[in-house]
């Protein structure tokens, strides 16, 4: 008798070289050839959102204790994903206690998408910032679309997004299988993602579909999310090319913007797909994870 293996989520376990090195051969079986370069450490003049040095300094977005820092240099809690409670992810704290907050008033219309008040953002990012305070915390409660916002600005300002720029044609590839083996082809490309992104992307994932389902108070559909939230989870550009970018954008040619343009529809249409199918997004597929353990046992 076969026994049924339990669901592992790929960011729990040990060896993410080896899981890796895997999921890129079974791709590669399945006609999906990976090519991922090493992206290049970031000058560290670089912040995100900095501006041209022509304007005036104080104006240029400096990394805080939360906001414009890795993923991986964030303080986490241990969080359980809504529909496996058996299944723990390690989330930086300001993620777990924005989406928190928003699930708490799911219910106001508009959020993600209605920008709330800049003035309080800006004081209320300062109080994060300065005191890593919980939203539940603060005094007045604040407005839930200025925490979606803040959660927004916190995505976008990541130096290297949730879902960063060298899976963008794995993703790409993988999603324009056949509809049979689509979403299996997209789950196995995800798990290339590095363990911090891949927990963070589930946990936001299930978040999401959770304010979808009450799209009927909040009018925020799975595709109305994907459309907003898109350039902060699956940006085209990562946030230090972003002011290079802002610059030159007015000499940007016709073709380039039609390119930019359609690979922001394909990646909101990855994103709507992904929060559809939330609840598989992170697991690693019993065939992986066996070969996983076989060869843990070899090692062993």
């Amino acid at each position: 008798k076969v026994q049924k293996m339990e669901a592992v989520h790929g960011s729990s376990l040990d060896d993410s070289e080896l899981l890796q090195q895997l999921v890129l051969q079974e791709l590669k079986s399945r006609g999906i050839d990976v090519k991922l370069e090493t992206p290049k450490p970031p000058k560290k003049s670089l912040v995100p959102f900095s501006t041209p040095s022509n304007t005036p300094h104080s104006n240029a977005v400096i990394p805080g204790r939360i906001f414009g820092r890795r993923l991986g240099d964030l303080s986490k809690l241990l969080v359980s994903l809504e529909d496996n409670q058996d299944t723990d992810v390690l989330v930086p704290k300001l993620v777990v206690s924005a989406c928190k907050y928003i699930e708490d008033n799911v219910q106001i219309e508009g959020i993600y998408r209605m920008s709330g008040s800049a003035a309080r953002q800006k004081a209320m990012r300062k109080e994060i910032d300065t005191f890593d305070k919980d939203f539940r915390e603060m005094s007045p409660p604040p407005s839930v679309l200025d925490v979606a916002s803040l959660l927004k600005q916190f995505l976008r300002e990541l130096p290297l997004p949730i879902v960063p720029r060298i899976f963008h044609q794995v993703l790409a590839a993988s999603f324009s299988s056949p509809p049979s083996s689509k979403l299996d082809n997209l789950l196995l490309c995800l798990l290339l993602l590095p363990s911090d992104h891949l927990a963070c992307l589930s946990f936001l994932l299930h978040h999401l579909a959770t304010v979808a389902n009450s799209s009927n108070h909040n009018k925020m559909t799975a595709t109305n999310l994907a459309i907003v939230l898109t350039p902060n989870l699956l940006p085209i550009q990562d946030a230090q090319t972003v002011a290079a970018t802002n610059m030159v954008a007015a000499k940007l040619d016709k073709k380039t913007v039609d390119l930019n343009n359609q690979k922001l529809k394909l990646h909101t249409n990855i994103m709507e797909f992904l929060i559809v199918n939330n609840s598989s997004v992170g697991y690693v597929n019993p065939m992986i994870q066996e070969r996983y353990q076989a060869f843990l046992s070899l090692g062993g």
